[in-house]
């Protein structure tokens, strides 16, 4: 299966959250979750930028986007 990620995933940058119009760091994490519950381990992402991704980048950036949510002061 081939998933387009687009811009919402780059797999080598910070996201950018553009608060002024709604946006969350939260919905980061969210776009992965659900990135991640339609794919499997033969499911090949199209992001905005960069080579083919494999099933294992969307969960190591996710878990990276957790850890950053985790360590930030409230």
């Amino acid at each position: 299966m081939l998933l387009q990620w687009g811009e919402v995933a780059p797999p080598s940058s910070f996201p950018l959250v553009d608060a002024g119009s709604g946006g969350r760091f939260e919905g980061f994490i969210a776009a992965a979750d659900r990135m991640l519950s339609v794919s499997d381990e033969a499911t090949k992402i199209i992001p905005g930028h960069g080579p083919l991704m494999g099933c294992a980048d969307p969960v190591t950036w996710r878990n990276l986007l957790v850890e950053i949510r985790d360590q930030s002061p409230s």
